[in-house]
């Protein structure tokens, strides 16, 4: 299973439960360097989770890796940030799909792949 159909996957259960769902689709940006175009990490942007979920006063932010992904460090940085700032943060696997609504559900949360 590729990153982009497991977060479809994610997406798709977190608004079938009533979750609003924020995603950048990209953190880089294209920059004209002579007579072509490359695509550069977006400083602003770079490293930020994937998804970033709000139900009611809940919020849940998830990074999505493959089964052998690892995170960036600036991806490390910012789900430290987040988490220490008291929002839970997870990093989640395709394996993680089974019990993906005890992420999503109200009250105590999974420990499996917090921050």
């Amino acid at each position: 299973m590729t990153e982009a159909e497991f977060q479809k996957q994610v997406i798709d259960t977190a608004m079938w439960m009533g979750w609003k769902v924020m995603h950048i689709s990209d953190s880089r940006k294209m920059v004209r360097r002579g007579g072509s175009y490359k695509a550069v990490a977006d400083p602003l942007t770079s490293g930020w989770p994937d998804l970033f979920l709000v139900k009611g006063s809940e919020v849940r932010v998830f990074e999505l890796k493959s089964a052998k992904g690892r995170l960036t460090d600036s991806q490390k940085d910012w789900l430290e940030t987040l988490s220490a700032a008291g929002l839970p943060c997870f990093v989640l696997r395709p394996h993680h799909l089974l019990t993906l609504p005890e992420y999503l559900n109200s009250g105590p949360v999974p420990t499996d792949g917090r921050v």
